[in-house]
């Protein structure tokens, strides 16, 4: 029988490090205690490249005793690689990613589907947090109870409709980290369809850049982050965009995507 949902949590911790070892753990526990019975689902716990086995055995042994899937990788393929997996794993209608440093909250679930059935539109909703980068996703931003459309959002807990693998294909698996979180939403917001969104009817809690700290990022381009190359790889793909436009509001409208169409219709549909 296929699930309601499928929801995968990644995990970054190649070094061990002892307080993303916490984090996860009671993502875990989190999303073990507070998905909502009545809605069928199953989980997959993805590590990406740790090469110590007592690590790994023991999140294994975690796994099994919550009644999740357990799926070790030789090496970090990175966000993107980690969602075109596990979309690849399942035929869900939706899919759900949990970070391995944030906490599923009780109602999450329920909430986020919900405004996914609401709303035609919308085919990636994401909470609000507690902290973060992106100010209109941190809890009060707003008292709006409709989702706010969107671009650029904070990698948190990410709920998609299965139609949109479907209809653009998957993530830029070029980016390992920091682009691929824009790439997606703005490739579904040119395509004119669908869109991304974020609803403060719910939040979640995130220990924000944990992945920067425990070193994974590093390990992740041999051991070495460079911000630079990234922002060239995204430079000659978006050649010319308009950088501020992914964090105005204002200018999600199908206005800026009639006039960014033609410059980046190439650039929307990514087959695996």
């Amino acid at each position: 029988m296929i699930p309601d949902i499928t929801y995968f949590i990644l995990d970054y911790n190649p070094r061990c490090q002892d307080q993303a070892t916490a984090y996860l753990d009671a993502c875990m526990e989190s999303l073990h205690a507070n998905r909502n019975d009545s809605i069928t689902s199953e989980v997959y716990v993805i590590d990406q490249g740790n090469w110590y086995s007592d690590y790994k055995n023991r999140l294994a042994n975690l796994s099994m005793g919550y009644g999740f899937n357990f799926i070790s990788l030789d090496h970090n393929q990175g966000i993107a690689g980690g969602i075109n997996l596990a979309a690849r794993l399942n035929r869900s209608p939706y899919l759900c990613m949990v970070t391995s440093d944030t906490t599923f909250t009780p109602e999450l679930d329920t909430v986020l589907l919900g405004e996914l059935e609401a709303h035609p539109d919308i085919h990636q909703i994401t909470p609000a947090v507690d902290k973060g980068d992106v100010p209109y996703q941190v809890q009060g931003y707003t008292d709006d109870t409709d989702p706010i459309r969107c671009i650029a959002q904070e990698l948190t807990i990410q709920c998609w409709k299965r139609q949109v693998f479907q209809l653009i294909g998957y993530w830029d698996e070029r980016w390992i980290a920091c682009y691929e979180s824009l790439d997606y939403p703005l490739r579904m917001f040119l395509s004119g369809w669908c869109s991304a969104a974020i609803t403060h009817k719910i939040s979640c809690h995130h220990e924000h850049n944990t992945t920067y700290h425990n070193g994974s990022l590093a390990d992740a381009y041999g051991g070495k982050f460079d911000h630079g190359p990234l922002r060239q790889m995204w430079d000659a793909k978006w050649p010319g965009l308009d950088w501020s436009m992914m964090y105005d509001l204002g200018r999600c409208t199908e206005e800026t995507r009639t006039s960014l169409i033609e410059q980046y219709v190439n650039n929307i549909e990514l087959r695996y």
